[in-house]
């Protein structure tokens, strides 16, 4: 194939690809981040039963994101997302004479609806900056603190269990993103910065009703 030849194909290229809507492709993802929410350290001194008790719990910050999303043309305004994903983080406690380590786990499933605000440059964009909204499922491990020791245990003498914290409870929420998605036209890769922010029924025990997710993402599109 000549030179002329490799210039014109490449430019039929980028134009039929920029001509096909956004929401005729099927995307998958991966992601990366950080959960920006903080459970504040608590260190207390309590009755229970027969006897007191203490409680000294580091804080729990930033937990360690990881997904997976599928992204696809549903509706020909909006991309339609679902993802999975958990954010995890260990954290140290002192409870009277045990003294360990446990996770605090979030495992949630979402659906969002997005849409691009601005796609740069106009013809064959490459950049693009997007927003959303969408609701989906939280299942939240609880957070060692007074209120789990009292509402699990009756006496000093109990042994505080991994079972007491391993268990997940579910909080249904809603949320908002804001991002920005780096693909070029005529490859099928794209790099996005995403951020999103939940709002979620509060837990029992200290676990927090809104957080804030930052993370970065790999996708591959059809």
């Amino acid at each position: 194939m000549g030179r002329p030849l490799c210039v014109v194909a490449l430019a039929g290229l980028v134009i039929f690809s920029a001509s096909v809507p956004g929401w005729a492709l099927v995307g998958f993802g991966a992601r990366v981040g950080f959960d920006y929410t903080t459970v504040d350290a608590e260190r207390v001194s309590f009755p229970l039963g027969s006897g007191t008790v203490s409680l000294d719990r580091e804080e729990i910050a930033r937990p360690l994101i990881l997904g997976a999303t599928l992204e696809t043309g549903l509706l020909p305004m909006f991309d339609v997302e679902i993802a999975g994903e958990v954010a995890i983080k260990k954290y140290e406690f002192d409870y009277t004479t045990k003294s360990d380590g446990v996770y605090f786990s979030r495992v949630s499933a979402l659906v969002t609806l997005k849409k691009n605000l601005l796609s740069f440059p106009p013809v064959a964009p490459v950049m693009s900056i997007y927003a959303g909204v969408g609701g989906g499922l939280h299942y939240v491990t609880p957070v060692i603190s007074r209120k789990l020791v009292e509402d699990k245990l009756g006496d000093p003498a109990d042994v505080l269990e991994p079972d007491d914290v391993i268990e997940y409870n579910v909080r249904p929420g809603a949320h908002g993103v804001v991002g920005l998605k780096l693909k070029p036209a005529v490859l099928p890769v794209g790099l996005s910065a995403e951020a999103r922010y939940v709002v979620k029924a509060e837990g029992d025990f200290a676990e927090p009703g809104s957080h804030l997710s930052v993370y970065g993402g790999l996708s591959l599109g059809f």
